[in-house]
């Protein structure tokens, strides 16, 4: 995959909006990360994980309606059918869903639950001073390719006992068994 030529869905402030959804301070310190996470489209190889590029690319309804501009022209809709989504737009939805309609606000927020994603990914060092894109490249690829190992390590949900080979489990799944074994189980309450 080809990451240079994607550029992902970005009209009038809607990425901005995205990064609000992940303030933190930790934040402040990854925006060249948070920009290539955004420029990179998100493909997905086991069938329930289109659901997450939907989930993804709904923010951008979200945004419009927010913004107000669902009654504007053809071209906002035309644009964003045409776009795929980006790993940014995935993980902000995954992040946001699991916070908000599965485990509550009051638990974690999504933006912690974004961090710890980009932790488990290794993506945490890549701060804005001491970046390697190509690093970050061959991450989200191993991850976009399920080509991490069996118990999930080198995606983005590892796991110390997995009940199955996590490159064959969709997304949800995944996210829902690590949170299961880290913090369900454990009471762990570490944030990253």
């Amino acid at each position: 995959m080809h990451y240079d030529n994607y550029k992902g869905w970005n009209i009038y402030d809607y990425y901005q909006w995205l990064l609000e959804k992940v303030e933190d301070p930790i934040a402040e310190d990854h925006t060249i990360l948070l920009r290539d996470l955004h420029n990179m489209p998100f493909k997905w190889v086991i069938h329930r994980d289109e659901f997450r590029a939907k989930d993804g690319m709904e923010l951008r309804l979200e945004y419009m309606e927010e913004a107000g501009l669902t009654n504007t022209s053809d071209y906002i809709f035309t644009e964003y059918k045409d776009t795929e989504c980006s790993m940014l737009e995935m993980m902000i939805a995954l992040a946001e869903y699991f916070s908000k309609d599965v485990i509550g606000m009051s638990y974690k927020s999504t933006a912690q639950w974004f961090w710890m994603m980009v932790k488990n990914l290794g993506l945490l060092p890549m701060t804005d001073y001491d970046y390697s894109p190509d690093f970050v490249r061959s991450r989200v690829q191993t991850f976009v390719d399920r080509t991490y190992n069996r118990d999930g390590s080198g995606g983005m949900f590892p796991l110390k006992n997995p009940s199955k080979d996590q490159r064959t489990v969709e997304i949800w799944y995944q996210l829902s068994e690590w949170f299961r074994e880290n913090f369900w189980d454990s009471g762990n309450d570490q944030f990253y």
